[in-house]
């Protein structure tokens, strides 16, 4: 319904102006007065990239009656900005009379308003005009397509003769982003983080483009740090130190998660764990410390975003494993949690809030049931292990009830 309300649309259009410049000429600037959504667009710039430039009469209050389909064709997946289209919209009209249409059409692609400039050097007259640049920056077509789905043909026929090689700017820019933090990640050895945004930088680039190359070219090299680590450890094995190796595996397992060379060394302990009894043994152990260490790391993640009562009981039950490394540095944390009164009192109050709610509701429905010893239970629990709060005073004026 919507293709044939924009065939219809158009069709109202036939007696505007036509686009008439000649076909692989070269495209002329974008001059406009001002710019919606982007900065002004340089064409050599934009050069292997397909442009389509959509030019719509200013008196048409609606933004044109392609607008919204070339917002939905800047977002297509077949011909749109992940493919190395960009749509580009002008009008005559000015910011003040543009800018309403285009907020209310979602536009996403840049507008260029007062771009009466363009639309004298394009040829363009009044009513919608479609002008499709290639890749080399010359005009592939002008006119008035027949409606939505002679346009998808017309763009479709112009990428098969200049395949689109550079990455849309609104993706450049969050692939460059991307891989920017991602070798800063990798410098302090956050290579899980660092691979991730990498991957997101190679998915956001323009296969075959440059960008995608050195973002794949980083990918490859975070993987490579691991394979360094694997290497090591299989000289540890060679060497018999089998302590050392499967701390190194371990290791890589962690810290290279959701990678092929994580999986490497997954299959590699478990190969070392069925060699013999003392490494089976040694396998578990560093298992052991390992998932130790990963809930030392949260929780100390937790005090930095001032959850306390989560930390505090996540360092009291990992303290109680003193026989790991983590444990222990667990318990000496925790020691120095309870010797600071203030943070101590909030976390003793983040506790209540998570745990009093949910134990005063349980308790009155105990009494409401008719099972008093079991309210009287509960209520007592909370008078015990959360003093002087508020909860606390509301257990015992339950529990002053039910003498």
């Amino acid at each position: 319904m919507r293709r044939i309300l924009i065939t219809l649309a158009l069709a109202a259009c036939v007696v505007a102006a036509r686009a008439d410049l000649p076909l692989g000429s070269k495209a002329p600037p974008l001059e406009a007065g001002e710019w919606l959504n982007a900065a002004a667009p340089k064409l050599d710039d934009l050069r292997g990239i397909i442009l389509v430039l959509y030019f719509w009469d200013p008196m048409d209050a609606s933004g044109g009656p392609m607008t919204g389909f070339l917002n939905a064709l800047d977002n297509n997946p077949e011909y749109g900005r992940h493919k190395g289209v960009m749509v580009i919209g002008l009008t005559t009209a000015p910011r003040k009379l543009a800018e309403p249409a285009i907020q209310s059409a979602k536009a996403s692609f840049p507008v260029g308003c007062d771009a009466a400039k363009a639309a004298k050097s394009y040829q363009v007259g009044a009513g919608p005009n479609i002008v499709i640049i290639d890749t080399k920056g010359r005009v592939a077509y002008a006119g008035l397509p027949q409606g939505a789905d002679d346009l998808v043909k017309l763009v479709g026929e112009v990428y098969a003769k200049t395949k689109p090689s550079r990455t849309h700017p609104v993706l450049a820019k969050v692939a460059t982003e991307n891989l920017a933090k991602a070798k800063e990640l990798l410098g302090k050895k956050d290579y899980t983080t660092a691979y991730r945004l990498g991957r997101d930088a190679v998915d956001a680039a323009l296969e075959g483009s440059t960008l995608h190359t050195e973002c794949g070219a980083f990918v490859i090299s975070v993987e490579e740090e691991g394979r360094k680590l694997l290497s090591a450890a299989e000289e540890h094995v060679s060497a018999q130190r089998m302590a050392q190796a499967i701390e190194q595996l371990r290791t890589v397992s962690r810290e290279f998660k959701g990678m092929e060379v994580a999986r490497t060394a997954d299959e590699r302990l478990a190969s070392l764990k069925t060699s013999s009894a003392d490494a089976a043994a040694l396998v578990d152990a560093e298992a052991a410390e390992s998932a130790a260490r990963s809930k030392l790391i949260a929780a100390q993640d937790m005090l930095r975003e001032r959850q306390f009562g989560k930390a505090y009981r996540a360092l009291d039950e990992l303290s109680k494993k003193a026989d790991l490394e983590a444990g222990a540095a667990a318990g000496r944390i925790l020691g120095r949690l309870k010797a600071q009164p203030r943070i101590l009192a909030v976390a003793r109050q983040q506790m209540a809030e998570a745990d009093c709610p949910n134990w005063l509701s349980e308790a009155r429905a105990l009494i409401t049931s008719r099972q008093p010893a079991k309210a009287r239970e509960l209520l007592q629990k909370i008078v015990d292990q959360y003093p002087d709060t508020t909860y606390a005073d509301q257990a015992l004026k339950e529990l002053a009830k039910l003498r």
